[in-house]
């Protein structure tokens, strides 16, 4: 494979800047921050999707991850950085996702698992109710010819609250093409198709938290995060998601009468019913 060397070397110049490399120091610490840098390198290196990314929307997923503590090495399964034509984008991992639940010390236990036939007693999708077999007569998960035909996850909160949820391998599969794009088209690179258990594991548990749950400040974040795709924009060293503003046009009233302005150079002023506020000033662009 063919490396992208101007973008390489473009990407490797901002994360020699002094004001990126406080910012990562901020949100990991200089150790960390060093590791971490060098993992948005050879991830961008391996991969000939991100180098047709801009830099700036991957420095944006990059900073997204480490706001959470969160490495993005793929093999780590905490989170990703997904290439969307030329844009990159944060993807929360299945693991990423247990460990900011585990972070918030809220749960007594979390857990998710791959559910075969031969695992699966009844199950009303009415009631939530779900019933399993005996230990001793499930052979399917031993066997490497058989699949999951469905997600089950579950969690005890320190309160002695207890919640599940099971999805069909189908559910899961419609969720996915559903919300990701990259599933959708076909990407093959996507981890839906190179981890999907790991994928249906975290769109069960996600469902789970967030019906059920008490979700942290750093879980609300993750998981809005993963949910949208739309621009995004830095604020503070940390990555938040928002729809771009309509652009409102000022146009100036004509007056009534000609005579109502005794002084041609004094500015007409805005009637109050259609006053136009001014535009807050644009911050300034990091990478600019």
């Amino acid at each position: 494979m063919s490396n992208n060397l101007p973008m390489l070397s473009s990407l490797k110049n901002i994360l020699k800047r002094e004001d990126i490399i406080e910012r990562f120091v901020g949100m990991l610490g200089k150790a960390e921050a060093k590791v971490f840098s060098a993992s948005i390198i050879n991830i961008t290196s391996g991969s000939s999707a991100l180098q047709k990314c801009t830099e700036k929307s991957i420095m944006m997923a990059a900073f997204k991850s480490a706001a959470l503590k969160l490495p993005i090495d793929p093999a780590l399964g905490r989170a990703y950085i997904i290439p969307y034509g030329s844009v990159a984008t944060f993807q929360l991992g299945y693991k990423g996702l247990r460990e900011l639940a585990i972070r918030s010390r809220l749960y007594e236990k979390i857990k998710t698992a791959e559910i075969y036939e031969d695992d699966l007693k009844s199950y009303d999708p009415i009631t939530g109710d779900i019933e399993f077999t005996d230990l001793e007569t499930r052979k399917d998960r031993e066997d490497p010819k058989k699949d999951p035909i469905g997600y089950y996850a579950f969690f005890i909160m320190n309160t002695g609250f207890k919640a599940n949820v099971y999805m069909s391998k189908k559910e899961v599969e419609n969720h996915g093409k559903k919300f990701s794009q990259a599933y959708k088209k076909g990407k093959k690179d996507c981890p839906w198709f190179t981890d999907f258990d790991k994928m249906a594991c975290k769109t069960v548990l996600k469902r789970l938290l967030n019906d059920n749950g008490i979700l942290s400040i750093e879980m609300q974040t993750g998981m809005v995060g993963d949910s949208k795709e739309e621009p995004i924009e830095v604020q503070d060293a940390v990555v938040t998601e928002r729809p771009e503003a309509p652009k409102v046009e000022k146009k100036a009233p004509k007056p009534k009468d000609k005579d109502v302005i005794d002084n041609p150079h004094e500015p007409v002023k805005e009637p109050v019913h259609g006053k136009v506020e001014p535009e807050p000033p644009k911050e300034k662009d990091p990478f600019d």
